[in-house]
């Protein structure tokens, strides 16, 4: 009943700072950015310091290239979207037509 009652106090506290134009304006500044006529407001993207960067996988030194044609699996892909009488939900986990490319290796990388 205690937790209760403080839960009370602590909603009733929310609703009367709501209840104050100064603390909604000030909300309405911080969450949606907004500002007063005659305000600029600046706002500064990602003024964080760079991330350091996380340890990869390594690259392989050989060259692969799959044997597809772009320009078909493009069209078929807009035919079959075009066409088609299925709904978008019918749709979402339906793999592309066709043979999938399977890659093959070719020559080693330049060393540099």
């Amino acid at each position: 009943v205690d937790q209760l009652a403080a839960q009370v106090d602590t909603l009733k506290d929310q609703r009367a700072r709501w209840n104050d134009p100064s603390y909604l304006r000030a909300q309405a500044r911080d969450r949606l950015y907004y500002v007063m006529p005659g305000e600029v407001s600046y706002l500064v993207v990602d003024d964080r310091p760079p991330a350091a960067k996380q340890d990869a996988a390594p690259v392989s030194s050989k060259l692969v290239k799959t044997q597809t044609d772009w320009v078909s699996s493009l069209f078929g892909s807009i035919m079959g979207a075009g066409l088609t009488d299925a709904t978008p939900q019918q749709l979402s986990g339906t793999p592309a037509p066709g043979p999938v490319p399977t890659p093959t290796p070719s020559a080693p990388a330049p060393k540099k």
